[in-house]
């Protein structure tokens, strides 16, 4: 799993930022330690007085770094491409330190030489030791999120046949093969011994969910360009990378992953601009992380409660739609009896569309139906929006029955693919506009109106507006 580019500029100018202080800091103790060899001899109190300003030093450094384009865009792994990076780096930090200290002589003021000298050589050793030491620590934490991703292969032919082989020899433990999806019939039953026929690219999206898959890879020749576009428009709205095996050639535009044995081209899924959803995210990490800390005695109390008060456990967890369309967990207080399922009132639900609700359901304990009035129930969702699989704020989420296979909606296409660009979330237009008592149409209206008119002063609105509906209960049941 590669972390982000804006990661990636952060963690460099962090390193970089680390670099530059341990090159200064390491100044100070080889002038004094080697003291013995210059005519004037300086304890650190004075030799402090006689440098510049390391802040200030610090800050132009960092201005002129952004201002030059160091860190501007993504950055090749190659060591050419980072050595470089960081020579410039430390030269740039040697050069303001020259001239801080020439203007200074020439306003009078008195500046250690020595420490000017020593300091030019040992920040360029710092920043590229804080370079290597920053390469292996992001593969190493790279490494430990991918965990074990599971990989399907489009095609039946030879191509994939030969990208099988690449990936069982040389992808290593990191990849798990699920099978080979097929197209318009073409599979070779050279591969039947060799690996899982999954489906066809006609199911790509059920296939997506069902096998839980992380990546496509297309090995084939013979897919037409039409075939490709669609199996794209669907791996970029499911969030699921598909990269396409090239035939011996590396494009130098284009970005080429190595992981999988053999080159490929990756086609990054995109939703929301990159700044959007950095902002997004950041509000959600910070809402939720201190709802938990607040919250997380209530929960426990609750949870205690549900399982003295009833058989079952006292977290539920439910197969939600996410974003794209594809499946996560979804945890909550459990409301209900565990011992009847949904099937029980199936025939009494006063909802159309892809609702479900029953007023007075059975299965709803007497402390379900007190936490589900104040929504205390979704408490534990503040754990969905730190991993990622929900939002503060967004469209509802809605069970995988309620939905179509592939996280879509057939009969409502419009709605269900611009309500699978964002998140769902823990509240939004729908919760606080009647939430039970408002019907299908009306929340097909709200989602589609959040995404559209989607901004940072709207989420703001949302949440501030969720506290009173959730203490008046309205439509909770």
């Amino acid at each position: 799993m590669k972390l982000p580019a804006n990661l990636r500029q952060i963690s460099r100018v962090c390193f970089d930022v680390a670099a530059f202080l341990a090159a200064w800091e390491s100044t100070f103790w080889l002038r004094i330690f080697s003291d013995a060899y210059f005519e004037r001899h300086i304890a650190r109190p004075i030799l402090e007085n006689l440098v510049p300003r390391v802040e200030v030093i610090l800050g132009v450094w960092l201005a002129l770094s952004f201002i030059t384009g160091i860190y501007r865009g993504q950055e090749s792994m190659r060591f050419r491409s980072v050595a470089w990076r960081n020579v410039k780096s430390a030269m740039l930090a040697a050069l303001i330190t020259v001239a801080a200290a020439f203007s200074s002589r020439q306003l009078g003021a008195e500046l250690s030489r020595s420490f000017v000298m020593i300091f030019v050589p040992v920040v360029l050793f710092a920043f590229i030791a804080f370079a290597i030491f920053e390469h292996y620590a992001l593969r190493l934490l790279e490494g430990s999120l991918a965990g074990r991703r599971r990989v399907a292969i489009i095609g039946g032919g030879e191509a994939a046949a030969s990208m099988i082989e690449a990936i069982r020899t040389r992808a290593g433990a990191s990849v798990e093969l699920a099978g080979v999806i097929s197209y318009n019939g073409h599979y070779s039953h050279r591969l039947e011994n060799q690996v899982r026929l999954l489906g066809s690219t006609e199911q790509l999206a059920e296939l997506i969910n069902r096998e839980q898959l992380e990546r496509l890879i297309v090995a084939s020749r013979e897919m037409t360009e039409a075939e490709l576009e669609e199996c794209g428009r669907i791996s970029t709205r499911m969030g699921v990378p598909m990269s396409r095996v090239q035939s011996g050639f590396r494009p130098s535009q284009l970005t080429v992953n190595d992981s999988f044995g053999l080159p490929t081209v990756d086609l990054t899924p995109v939703s929301f601009t990159r700044g959007q959803e950095i902002v997004k995210r950041g509000l959600d990490v910070i809402g939720a992380g201190s709802a938990l800390l607040i919250l997380a005695p209530v929960i426990l109390v609750l949870a205690a409660i549900i399982r003295w008060t009833s058989p079952g456990p006292a977290f539920y967890r439910s197969k939600r739609v996410g974003k794209g369309g594809r499946y996560f967990t979804l945890y909550k207080l459990r409301s209900m009896r565990s011992d009847l399922s949904r099937e029980v009132v199936a025939a009494h639900n006063e909802k159309n569309g892809h609702l479900f609700k029953v007023k007075g359901d059975p299965r709803i304990t007497p402390i379900g139906r007190f936490i589900r009035r104040f929504s205390l129930d979704e408490l534990p969702q503040f754990f969905n929006v730190l991993l990622g699989d929900m939002s503060l704020v967004g469209p509802r989420p809605l069970p995988v029955e309620d939905l179509d296979p592939d996280g879509m909606s057939k009969k409502f296409r419009y709605w269900a693919e611009q309500r699978s660009l964002t998140a769902p979330g823990l509240t939004g237009l729908w919760q606080i506009n009647g939430r039970s008592d408002t019907g299908f149409e009306q929340m097909v209206n709200f989602d589609v109106e959040y995404v559209q008119r989607w901004s940072l002063g709207l989420d703001l609105r949302i949440l501030l507006s969720t506290p009173a509906v959730v203490l008046l209960g309205k439509g909770a049941y």
